[in-house]
């Protein structure tokens, strides 16, 4: 999480209190802040078995899926957790990062699959068939919990790893407090390696391409002789392919488009929503854009490696960048110090 000091905070508060008044009281205009609404029909058509049925010969690996009983959503949303194991090897871990042994003697043998002893069964199955596999929810993947695997990624090869990654995720835990009918499911893709260089993340607004992002926000330098190839192959895609099938007028896509640059995959789906990373993007930017934008690390914008990674569903990212950077921070206080003046009777 992010910890903001008071004035960051209370900076924070104003400007959301007074953007939602504006864009109450000037529904036609679009501010830094404007609200971004997502419907159940965005979270239909982006949930994972939804588009896969569509697009299963067009997805990086083949996946399994495994529909998620309410006892393992309970489980996994605990502030610590207690992993499966043999009775001399209990382990738990909380969200300091810390471990420690159960001692209780009336709980040293506990299981805690045995709440979920079916679905426990087929997830090392699928493991088991896969050998390594990547988890996620239906919407969010738990990128933002790698730090506390061994090997740094998503590949999991137990069913420890999986429960670890999923219960440290602030994605996934966004997902689980969505307000939705849909059934939640556990997909486990096979594990493949990507070379993160060759993944994009491309912004969709009204059935029109506004942007393209690189995913991995490091800087590469053979990619801006590759600009004009990933460019047209990502648009002859999602022209020919995609918009053809997919029902929203209003997405985010992420695909991969590795060498020889012949066949194009897609790696996800999100709904054209604040809680989706914008990278080289903001969402301001997103909202009122006009023309087409294709935007790659360069080796004059190392700023940009400043940025906490996986930040964006804690506060808006506009916020977030600009709390990196005291500067940044003063000059958005201004920008919204003379909006207001300008917007006053």
């Amino acid at each position: 999480m992010i910890r903001a000091n008071n004035f960051y905070a209370q900076l924070i508060v104003a400007l959301m209190i007074y953007s939602t008044q504006l864009h109450t009281a000037m529904p036609g205009k679009v501010h830094i802040f404007n609200e971004l609404k997502t419907t159940d029909e965005d979270l239909s058509a982006c949930s994972y078995s939804s588009w896969y049925q569509i697009f299963n010969e067009n997805v990086v690996s083949p996946a399994k899926l495994i529909e998620v009983p309410d006892s393992f959503i309970e489980y996994i949303s605990k502030d610590s957790i207690h992993l499966p194991g043999d009775a001399n090897n209990n382990i738990e871990i909380n969200h300091d990062n810390e471990y420690s042994d159960w001692s209780d003697a009336e709980e040293t043998f506990l299981d805690p699959s045995e709440n979920f002893s079916e679905f426990h069964s087929r997830l090392k199955d699928v493991i088991t068939q896969y050998s390594h596999v990547a988890p996620k929810l239906n919407w969010s993947a738990p990128r933002d919990s790698t730090w506390i695997m061994m090997n740094n990624t998503m590949k999991c090869s137990s069913a420890n790893d999986v429960y670890l990654l999923l219960n440290s995720s602030n994605y996934v835990a966004h997902d689980l407090k969505l307000e939705t009918s849909i059934k939640y499911e556990l997909v486990l893709r096979k594990w493949v390696e990507m070379n993160p260089a060759l993944e994009f993340r491309c912004f969709i607004r009204d059935g029109k391409l506004i942007g393209i992002s690189q995913r991995d926000l490091n800087y590469y330098n053979y990619l801006d002789s590759l600009k004009n190839v990933i460019e047209s192959g990502i648009k002859k895609f999602l022209e020919e392919t995609v918009s053809p099938k997919f029902p929203l007028k209003n997405y985010v896509i992420d695909v991969y488009f590795p060498r020889p640059f012949t066949k194009m995959y897609i790696v996800d789906f999100n709904p054209f929503n604040r809680s989706c990373d914008s990278l080289l993007f903001t969402w301001h930017e997103l909202t009122i854009a006009t023309h087409f934008d294709f935007r790659l690390v360069t080796e004059h914008n190392p700023s940009r490696f400043a940025a906490k990674e996986h930040s964006e569903n804690q506060v808006p990212k506009d916020i977030v960048d600009a709390s990196l950077d005291s500067a940044a921070m003063a000059e958005l206080a201004q920008k919204w110090n003379e909006l207001m003046k300008k917007d006053e009777p």
